[in-house]
């Protein structure tokens, strides 16, 4: 009997041996936790490397020490799981060295006994540098994609641009030759429908509606026709001096506003006089009105107002949301200038039409070939001047005009 007791002593020396052998050799860093307390009660020399702590420090710690308070829910829980029998691998978590730094492993769980005891024996493999090597080929990848995005967008955007300057060059072919030949026409139409309503004054409503309707679209066609020829060659503007409140009351005159649309006007009478070509000018701010007009067919407020403003103003740099045409401008920061807002209360424009808004045949109107605005904007520059445009969707449009006076009181 005290031959298999000492044969079983010796077998289970030579397992101890064995296994801490084996446990303290590992390249792994090995430690072993009691379950119920969680106390570090064996661990190996490589682990003590890894930490950075004496075996005699190590002993003294709990397992849920050498983690970060941030990652201690998933490392408690993985724990609970592997001492459920569970064998656990956590991949990628965060280890908390003495010196307070940090870094990744993949921790193996697995359950043992050990003196008697429930015991969880967890075996550390540092994946810092696998880890840093991932997420820098996900940087690359990201970075990757988002160049190839990018060089996309500006590939169609060149595409775009190309076949939008083939159509322009087209108009500007056309323009000339074709839209003298289709005005032409179209006055003696706008003639023959005069001389039909003098002579068809006792006509039921239907005919004198279809001869309006006939007028009007006249009319739409000679506006078109009017913006293929501005577009194609802006004439040199034939400047005088006019103040602000003639202007806009001239134009005013000739603008069909809707009875629910308010016009509010807020244009001192004392204000410096403009040096530009009212012909031209005029046409910019008739074009502006229409479209805030257009913009409220519910009804609204229109509000113009006009302000002297130093060069100095333009040296300002504008907010993200402001469009600004022109450009470029350069003037004397000590020149005087005057602008003029058009604003409404409709329901704005939207980001992505924002950026579009004076690219030449970009509309968002059923009827139109997207020229006015480009038109307003060349002819604006060419009166020394430029446009500004801020919008909020659901609040409304405001287009400034800053153009430059004259010291000619």
């Amino acid at each position: 009997m005290r031959d298999d007791t000492r044969k079983t002593e010796e077998k289970r020396k030579e397992a101890e041996d064995n296994f801490r052998s084996i446990f303290d050799n590992n390249s792994d860093g090995l430690i072993i936790a009691d379950i119920e307390s969680k106390k570090l009660v064996l661990v190996n020399p490589a682990i003590c490397r890894m930490l950075g702590y004496e075996e005699d420090e190590l002993k003294n710690l709990r397992a849920d020490d050498i983690h970060p308070e941030e990652d201690l829910p998933h490392a408690v829980e993985q724990f609970q799981n592997a001492a459920r029998g569970k064998l656990t691998i956590t991949e990628k978590i965060r280890v908390k060295k003495k010196d307070g730094t940090l870094f990744y492993a993949d921790i193996t769980s697995s359950r043992l006994m050990l003196g008697g005891k429930e015991c969880l024996m967890g075996a550390f493999r540092d994946v810092t540098g696998r880890k840093q090597a991932e997420d820098d080929i996900r940087q690359l990848n990201e970075k990757l994609e988002q160049t190839v995005e990018e060089r996309t967008r500006q590939l169609v955007e060149a595409q775009e641009e190309l076949v939008r300057r083939e159509k322009l060059a087209t108009i500007g072919l056309l323009a000339g030759g074709v839209a003298n030949e289709l005005l032409n026409p179209l006055g003696v139409m706008s003639n023959a429908i005069y001389f039909l309503k003098m002579i068809l004054l006792d006509a039921d409503i239907t005919v004198k509606g279809y001869l309006d309707m006939i007028k009007q679209e006249i009319g739409n066609s000679e506006k078109i026709i009017s913006e293929l020829l501005d577009f194609a060659r802006t004439k040199s503007p034939q400047t005088r001096t006019v103040t602000p409140h003639e202007l806009i009351a001239e134009i005013l005159d000739k603008c069909a506003v809707p009875d629910n649309v308010i016009v509010n006007l807020d244009i001192p009478e004392t204000l410096l006089p403009l040096k530009i070509d009212p012909q031209q000018i005029g046409q910019v701010f008739r074009n502006l009105i229409t479209n805030a007009v257009q913009a409220m067919p519910k009804g609204g407020a229109l509000h113009i107002a006009a302000r002297r403003v130093p060069g100095s103003r333009f040296m300002v740099q504008c907010p993200e949301e402001k469009i600004v045409e022109p450009r470029t401008f350069n003037v004397d920061p000590d020149a005087d200038f005057v602008e003029i807002s058009v604003e409404d209360t409709g329901g704005g424009i939207s980001p992505e039409n924002m950026k579009k808004l004076f690219q030449p045949l970009f509309t968002t109107k059923p009827r139109g070939i997207g020229l006015g605005l480009v038109v307003c904007r060349n002819l604006v520059a060419a009166n020394g001047g430029r446009i500004e445009v801020v919008s909020h969707l659901d609040k409304g449009t405001t287009f400034t005009v800053i153009l430059p006076a004259s010291l000619e009181e």
